[in-house]
């Protein structure tokens, strides 16, 4: 109802980009958009009947008090629509929450114990990105960065990172090689000749 009062004019936006081999989409706001920033769309399959649409934006108020109240208050407003929004298509599509029927659930595991390792560790996705940044500075490597799509993939897909991933969020994590490794049922141990 105060939005209302509020009142927002007409405002639009402009696509940025579209890659349809990456099936992504991003654009930027325009003028009177109450918003100064960009978002992007990307949708990939994690098995069969089974589509994530992943988004992402940055942004901040666009010029303006009204603007600004608006960001600040209406924050949560925002995110509880697109929640009601992504459990419509869900319900439109029949679709059932929680795993796929017939799924691995040892690979369902390490997805949920690597997103909670993260969430334990008050991280998101950009902190452990810029970890890897700085790894990857002093190693000298591009291998070892992380951005936040291929984590997302560690966690939502069930994507196995490679070793220097695994090294980087071991640090991130604040465990052992070996106790990450068995996460995903790998154990260092010696065998007997």
């Amino acid at each position: 109802m105060i939005w209302l009062l509020l009142g927002q004019g007409p405002f639009s936006i402009q696509t940025e980009r579209v890659d349809s081999t990456a099936d992504t989409v991003s654009a930027v706001t325009l003028k009177g958009h109450p918003l100064a920033g960009w978002r992007y769309w990307r949708a990939f399959s994690v098995g069969p009947n089974d589509v994530v649409i992943e988004t992402g934006t940055v942004d901040e108020p666009g010029p303006g008090f009204k603007n600004y109240a608006g960001y600040y208050i209406f924050n949560g407003t925002v995110l509880k629509g697109w929640q009601l929004f992504l459990q419509y298509i869900q319900q439109g599509l029949g679709a059932a929450l929680g795993p796929p029927p017939g799924s691995d659930p040892a690979r369902n595991f390490n997805i949920m114990k690597m997103k909670e390792l993260r969430k334990g560790r008050c991280l998101t996705m950009r902190d452990v990105y810029e970890l890897s940044r700085e790894i990857a500075g002093v190693r000298h490597s591009r291998a070892f960065l992380i951005p936040p799509s291929r984590l997302s993939e560690i966690e939502i897909r069930g994507v196995v990172p490679n070793i220097y991933k695994l090294y980087v969020l071991s640090f991130a994590y604040e465990l052992s090689l070996d106790k990450l490794l068995r996460i995903y049922g790998l154990e260092f141990r010696r065998w007997k000749d």
